[in-house]
């Protein structure tokens, strides 16, 4: 009689930690999913990349890469606006809606290829925060000179060339989308590729 009532105690004990743990686990994936937007890609497919990324494996866990994903679109000290603001300026200036259509969904492929790779620790990625800023300033111009959609052709094309190793990083800059722009603001002076700040840029 002891010995049922103590294994029925275990049973009970091991019963309640389990649902204990499940609901430690709920609360976390609710956590997750409250802190991750509907307009960005899955989450599923940051973690795909992060995993195909042996190299960047070493260097950086998970949660950073994913730390900076979100930072990416919501935006932080050094890049403000972030792609979520970006997206929504270029949008708002496009009256007509197929064209507003077309447009998202390239903003939208764009963003999930950037964000990808410039979340990677800065020793292990193709794309650098230089780039972003140079993308930020260009988009912003774009919609002053109502080429939102011809920007993000050629932003699209360079972010594929950068991903290749056919394009070099330092080959972005303003002027490369805007003849016109100042070359004081884009000079050979200001290559540094993370303005010195390492990783936390």
């Amino acid at each position: 009689m002891i010995r049922m009532f103590k294994e029925n105690l275990l049973i009970k004990t091991i019963s309640l930690i389990l649902l204990a743990l499940l609901a430690s686990g709920c609360t976390t994936v609710s956590q997750q999913k409250a802190d991750w937007r509907q307009n960005w890609p899955e989450r599923s497919y940051y973690e795909a990349q992060y995993a195909a990324d042996v190299a960047n494996q070493a260097a950086q866990s998970r949660d950073d890469y994913i730390k900076w994903v979100k930072r990416y679109y919501k935006g932080f000290a050094f890049y403000p606006e972030g792609w979520d603001w970006l997206t929504e300026a270029v949008l708002k200036e496009i009256e007509d809606y197929p064209q507003r259509l077309r447009l998202k969904d390239k903003m939208y492929s764009i963003g999930e290829r950037i964000s990808a790779e410039w979340a990677k620790s800065s020793d292990h990625r193709q794309i650098n925060s230089k780039n972003l800023l140079v993308w930020a300033d260009a988009v912003k111009r774009s919609v002053i000179a109502g080429e939102e959609e011809l920007l993000a052709d050629k932003i699209s094309v360079d972010v594929d060339a950068l991903l290749a190793g056919t394009l070099k990083t330092s080959d972005v800059r303003l002027t490369r989308y805007f003849a016109s722009a100042n070359r004081g603001a884009d000079s050979e002076d200001s290559e540094d590729e993370d303005f010195a700040m390492g990783d936390e840029f």
